[in-house]
């Protein structure tokens, strides 16, 4: 059994033997909007090529009250991260007002365990605590066509792309970093409305096998919202 598996494990052992003393359970989904924080040689340029990519993200969540404006709240959410190209390569010199149709992205999809110290004040809250994230899988996609212009004969080119190629294993297995939201929340009886806003930042390079310097983390911005049931 690998160590991924054994970790994997262990967090939804940890998951469940908890939910058997939670006071709500529930179900919440929303949508990430994320773009790694880019440092090293190189990356200027390469952060001129990318974009926000936008996916839904959804998952479960148990919450138990510790104290009367305190509760700790687990969670186990699918998490798609990635990044969007502004343009397909990042070396172009002076080439501008391109045409781009089609989908051009790196997408990686998690399986994100955040452990929150959630404060809840009349109908509102904050929270905040770290998250682990196991990798699934990873993809880029550059499906579709560039035009640009020719700086040197002012001609219009068009390049055609039509490729998948899996990428998870240039990136590690597993990410941590530190979440941060706000939101509302309401209880009716035993049901427990919510919605909010989340930060996620991550605080490992998540490249396996980085070139010099070059580092890239996860930042992803979440909205959600979610429904509970219990006492």
């Amino acid at each position: 059994m690998t160590k991924k598996t054994l970790i994997l494990a262990g967090l939804m052992l940890f998951i469940g033997l908890t939910s058997i003393y939670a006071q709500k359970i529930g179900f919440k989904a929303g949508y990430n909007f994320s773009k790694p924080v880019l440092s090293g040689d190189g990356s200027d340029e390469f952060k001129n090529a990318t974009g926000v990519l936008s996916a839904g993200t959804y998952g479960i969540y148990i919450n138990n009250k510790i104290a009367p404006f305190i509760s700790l709240q687990l969670e186990g959410n699918y998490e798609p991260r990635g990044f969007n190209y502004k343009f397909p390569g990042i070396d172009i010199g002076e080439i501008t007002g391109m045409d781009i149709s089609g989908d051009f992205y790196s997408r990686m999809n998690y399986l994100t365990i955040p452990a929150l110290v959630k404060v809840k004040v009349l109908m509102f809250h904050a929270e905040v605590g770290p998250y682990m994230s196991i990798l699934l899988n990873a993809n880029e996609v550059m499906k579709g066509s560039v035009t640009f212009k020719d700086p040197i004969t002012g001609q219009n080119i068009t390049e055609t792309y039509d490729e998948e190629n899996d990428i998870k294993s240039d990136l590690k297995g597993s990410d941590f970093g530190i979440a941060v939201g706000a939101g509302l929340t309401q209880n009716i009886g035993p049901i427990q409305f919510m919605a909010g806003i989340r930060y996620m930042l991550g605080m490992s390079n998540i490249i396996k096998e980085p070139e010099g310097n070059e580092s890239m983390k996860h930042n992803v911005f979440t909205i959600y919202a979610g429904v509970a049931f219990g006492l």
